[in-house]
């Protein structure tokens, strides 16, 4: 009984064994084995022992120790002895893959095994195609629906479609309505590059998957039937062009090959090998005669067809090309790419090399140009760019016909349809048409509203009035859409919206808010919200003192009265070229502040600017920012008894609905600094206030307990100002600078670590060994202070000097001096070429250098100005652009202890290398 049921076990065993020889797939099973464990040093380019595994020929085939599998004999084949560790090559026992290389696992070999026990079949494809892969990779679930990238477009007027390429399919459009008429599915990852047959029967796409394999399909276009597949790209393929016969179809991919392909038979003609970086695109000549490429090697390259014989390269460009098109008559051609131009080429009938001359370089975009398309006539020609711009050229001078709207995102694909409208599809997803003659965009009929509308998240718009009077019950009305039965809320519950809304619509609010009197100053979030969901969160800024609301209607006629002084006053720069102009009434010598919150309010405006002038218009203060990018900020005295006009613009003269702002003004306590910036802990510290109005509140006393950042406890409701004041607190001892030490001969001598207190001086600490920091205040006289220190040598000091970070307008510099004043010498630095400063004086908070000779240039390399070493992060990006240099905290960086600091125009500049 038991012989029994062991024979049946065994049997059992054998057949299961057979079953799953049987069903191992070459492709799917054996090769991932391969590119796992073998594939590095059995690879075409450089096989070890002569023993290739890019292909199952090439396997089948064996390498210099002779055939390395016998098919139905797994463990008489070499392969397998090899990879069991029995191969007794040389008298040993030698395992596969070598050394201390991860083996591969029992039952990966068994697998192997059994596939060769069950005849070693191989894939069934073409000779000398390279072998599919599978890519499996972790399925991973977006938290949002894909944007559904458009990668290409392309327009046929014989059957009037649009195709739109996307990931894994093409769209066929109706070029009136935009509906989707049909989808051609089927092909690998992107659809890189779409075009149409002459004849508009056929539609092919280019794509394939990264790494793996490139493709192109054919589909029949009236019905989306699948006609074709051309197959021989070793990675995904970007470019694709039909002949103007429809007999050809060239193909560009990331491998830097060209492939010609017959569009009857399916099969290569020719193989174009000469690029040295993926093919980005593909143009043929309108004879048929010449077919022309842009690479990533930054060259455009010419090719006789059918032969496939490289007539000549174009290598003018200085980076990246990526779109390329000939002119209608085939004698000019276009090209563009990452390094922001337009070329143009007079191409010869033989177009062989050395006869092609170029004809002008045009810059074109601020950023990388994306796509080229010319317009079925030939007279126009559109380009995008990484800049989010896309323009129309003249084709006959290359200059510039119409800038159209910047794009909501990279516009990929281009292509004019034979209405003279440009189609540009995008990386979000969205697809717009453009008259040609007028730049509009060409809306697509509505569609039919269905019969039950769906509810819509609700959104706000704008409320009226943005500022709130402390201890006031105040109406405030919010627009936007979809507010049906919306409860108004605020972020924080000290501010209660009214129970019962005055009036209610779809895009209309009315409500009160109700603000305490304790409520302190400052910015408060406020939304809606319905079943739907909740609106975006909009601040309203709370005030003692009554805001008013002005409209730009409400200065067409003469200035604004203000009634009275101080007073908060909202308008908005909605129109461009907007000037709100302001009246008040001033007294001799008496000092007003007048702080204009711009970027504090969340406005759009990016440059505003603040002027004071007299009745006569005559200018007598103005103020566009304390520092560059902050809001403006006056503190100024009447000259005498009158009316004065204060004025508020955008400098870029620009305007919008969001380019809000709010001014006070009055004689008002405003803080705009503090001293010292530092303190020791458990020591009583005198912080004294700096500002305007201060009375018996410009001094405070604090003690501070713990290291860190500690706020100055000053009367907020008293004070104004625009960042709190705040000192750094450590344990190092507090000394205060002693004028007298501008010179190194009357130096103040301290004793290290310490930290010092001092005015356009130093308010420093020092320690060996540790984190210490050398702080600078920046008020007062810009004078130069010294201090004299002992160290011995091998000793490790660290000096920092910080005033930004702590509120202070200075830009220091620290230098390191022996006693007798002479610098000691941290790096040598050696000038390789010269330049200078051009059209604009430079500070440390614009990183942007207009310097001439930047050609000469390279990346990351150092500039030396007037004592900064500076690095370069970007070059120009126009004829009117700067050198980018690397920042830190906003402001531009400096190396080996120098300090980015202000310079004046026209400043020598030398490019440097560290000795």
């Amino acid at each position: 009984m038991i012989s029994r049921k062991l024979t049946l076990l065994l049997g059992w065993l054998l057949a299961l064994a057979t079953t799953h020889a049987q069903t191992v797939d070459y492709t799917k099973q054996i090769v991932p084995l391969f590119d796992t464990y073998c594939i590095d040093c059995h690879s075409a380019d450089d096989a070890d022992g002569e023993f290739v595994l890019d292909t199952f020929a090439a396997l089948m085939k064996g390498g210099k120790e002779g055939v390395a599998i016998v098919a139905g004999k797994g463990n008489e084949s070499m392969l397998v002895k090899f990879l069991e560790g029995r191969s007794g090559r040389g008298g040993k026992n030698e395992f596969m893959p070598p050394g201390k290389r991860e083996k591969l696992k029992p039952e990966e070999i068994a697998l192997i095994k059994a596939w060769i026990d069950a005849g070693a079949k191989g894939p069934i494809i073409a000779e000398g195609k390279p072998m599919p892969k599978e890519v499996i990779t972790p399925k991973i679930i977006p938290t949002l629906p894909p944007k559904r990238s458009i990668q290409a477009v392309a327009f046929s007027p014989k059957v009037q479609f649009i195709a739109v390429g996307r990931y894994g399919e093409v769209e066929l459009l109706n070029p009136v309505t935009r509906a989707v008429i049909r989808k051609l599915t089927g092909i690998k990852g992107k659809a890189n590059a779409v075009a149409f047959s002459p004849d508009g029967d056929a539609v092919y796409a280019a794509g394939g998957e990264a790494g793996i394999v490139g493709e192109v399909k054919r589909w029949k276009t009236s019905d989306g039937t699948l006609q074709q597949s051309f197959e021989g790209h070793l990675d995904a393929a970007y470019a694709l062009a039909v002949s103007p016969d429809g007999k050809l179809i060239a193909t560009g991919a990331y491998d830097q090959k060209i492939r010609l392909w017959d569009t009857v038979t399916g099969k290569e003609v020719a193989l174009l090998k000469g690029h040295n970086g993926a093919v980005n695109g593909l143009s043929f000549r309108p004879d048929g005669k010449v077919l022309a490429s842009a690479s990533a090697d930054r060259t455009v390259k010419l090719w006789s067809i059918p032969t496939g014989l490289r007539l000549d390269t174009l290598s003018q460009p200085t980076k990246e090309q990526t779109s390329v098109v000939f002119s209608a008559d085939g004698k000019q051609l276009f090209a563009a790419g990452s390094d922001n131009r337009i070329r143009l080429w007079n191409i010869s009938a033989d177009a062989k090399e050395g006869t092609n001359k170029i004809v002008t370089s045009r810059f074109a975009h601020e950023g990388g140009i994306l796509r080229l398309a010319l317009s079925l006539d030939g007279k126009l020609l559109a380009s995008t760019s990484t800049d989010k711009s896309l323009k129309l050229w003249n084709t006959a001078d290359l200059t510039e016909k119409l800038p159209l709207e910047k794009q909501s995102d990279w516009s990929s694909a281009l292509a004019f349809t034979d209405k003279a409208q440009l189609v540009a599809g995008r990386i979000d997803g969205s697809l717009s048409v453009y008259e040609s003659t007028t730049g509009k965009t060409v809306m697509a009929p509505a569609p039919a509203k269905p019969a039950v509308a769906m509810a819509a998240k609700p959104t706000i718009t704008t409320i009226t009035p943005r500022g709130l009077q402390i201890g006031t019950k105040q109406k405030i009305i919010i627009t936007g859409k979809n507010l049906d039965l919306a409860h108004v809320k605020f972020q924080d519950a000290r501010l209660q919206a009214g129970s019962d809304l005055m009036a209610s619509s779809s895009t209309q609010l009315v409500t009160y808010v109700n603000v305490p009197a304790d409520m302190p100053r400052g910015g408060y979030e406020v939304f809606a919200r319905t079943s739907q969901g909740e609106t975006e969160k909009v601040k309203l800024y709370a005030d003692d003192i009554t805001p008013t609301t002005s409209t730009v209607a409400d200065f067409k006629a003469a200035p604004v009265a203000i009634a009275k002084l101080p007073a908060s006053l909202w308008g908005t720069l909605t129109e461009i070229g907007q000037h709100d102009a302001y009246r008040f009434t001033a007294k001799a010598g008496e000092e007003l502040v007048l702080d204009l919150a711009v970027a504090q309010v969340g406005s759009t405006a990016k440059a505003p600017t603040l002027e004071i002038m007299d009745t006569n218009r005559t200018v007598l203060a103005v103020n566009r920012g304390l520092d560059s990018g902050s809001d403006p900020f006056l503190a100024w005295k009447a000259p005498a008894d009158g009316d004065y006009i204060v004025l508020v613009s955008n400098t870029t003269m620009d305007g919008s609905a969001g380019h809000a702002y709010r001014l006070t003004i009055g004689a008002l306590p405003y803080v705009t600094a503090w001293s010292p910036l530092a303190a020791q802990i458990g020591q009583d510290t005198k912080v004294t206030l700096i500002g305007h109005h201060l009375g018996d509140k410009a001094s405070v006393t604090m003690k501070a307990d713990k290291e860190g950042n500690m706020n100055v406890p000053l009367d907020a409701k008293a004070l104004r100002f625009r960042s709190m004041p705040v000192l750094r607190v450590s344990g190092l001892t507090q000394i205060e600078e002693k004028e007298g030490n501008d010179d190194v001969k009357t130096s103040q001598f301290v004793t290290l670590p310490v930290t010092i207190n001092g005015s356009m001086g130093f308010l420093a600490r020092a320690s060996e060994k540790a984190e210490p920091r050398l702080e600078s205040l920046g008020y007062g006289k810009a004078d130069t202070d010294h201090f004299a220190f002992d160290a011995k040598k091998g000793q490790t000091w660290i000096i920092e000097t910080l005033a930004t970070q702590a509120g202070s307008p200075a830009d220091t510099k620290l230098d390191i001096l022996y006693a007798d004043g002479k610098p000691v010498q941290r790096v040598l630095l050696q000038a390789v070429r010269d330049s200078y400063v051009n059209f604009r004086s430079v500070d440390a908070n614009n990183p942007d250098i207009r310097l001439q000779n930047w050609e000469e240039m390279e990346l990351n390399e150092f500039a030396y100005l007037n004592g900064d070493v500076m690095k370069i992060v970007r070059m120009p990006r126009g004829p009117d652009g700067g050198c980018f240099f690397y920042i830190n905290g906003g402001k531009r960086r400096a190396y080996f202890d120098t300090s980015a600091t202000s310079h004046s125009l026209d400043e020598p500049c030398y490019v440097v290398e560290p000795r």
